[in-house]
């Protein structure tokens, strides 16, 4: 092989060496960066570049919300709440979405989890929730509990906006 081509496969191989490492990197530090990135506003003239906040939403934890008229232990969005032996915790009164706004409408005992099965034992109480309190819902938890067989016991992870 003459020079030049030595040298020409030198320059790609270089190139592709330089490509992978790039590529390393970034996969790297999306893969490491647990919290997504803040972005900075763009600075025009005669203003200072200063970060934009994101509000973040605070986990709190998990909240008995309700029931829905179902024994099939799953709760559609949008589906009406309903009161059983315990009382609907929320407003508006429906099975909530994922990031949506609700109220507390009733003193409603904040827990570390759900219940889960075999037993639907209550997890640790970790406060008490009181009515006029804005929540954000940040996952929704639906089940049929042996206890109360003829619905399905809702219950949502909150977090302070």
């Amino acid at each position: 092989m003459s020079k030049e081509n030595n040298s020409n496969i030198a320059e790609v191989l270089s190139g592709i060496a330089a490509i992978i490492t790039a590529i390393c990197g970034i996969y790297i530090a999306l893969k490491d960066n647990s919290a997504p990135p803040t972005p900075t506003s763009i600075a025009t003239p005669g203003q200072a570049s200063a970060p934009t906040p994101i509000p973040k939403t605070i986990p709190l934890g998990w909240i008995r919300i309700g029931a829905v008229d179902n024994t099939l232990g799953i709760a559609p969005t949008g589906e009406t709440l309903i009161a059983t032996s315990q009382p609907v915790t929320i407003a508006p009164v429906k099975v909530p979405k994922i990031n949506s706004s609700v109220v507390v409408i009733t003193g409603v005992n904040l827990r570390s989890d759900y219940p889960k099965p075999p037993g639907y034992d209550l997890h640790e109480k970790i406060s008490v929730l009181t009515p006029n309190q804005k929540l954000v819902i940040l996952e929704v938890q639906a089940f049929v509990d042996s206890d109360s067989p003829t619905y399905t016991t809702v219950w949502a992870k909150v977090g302070a906006p």
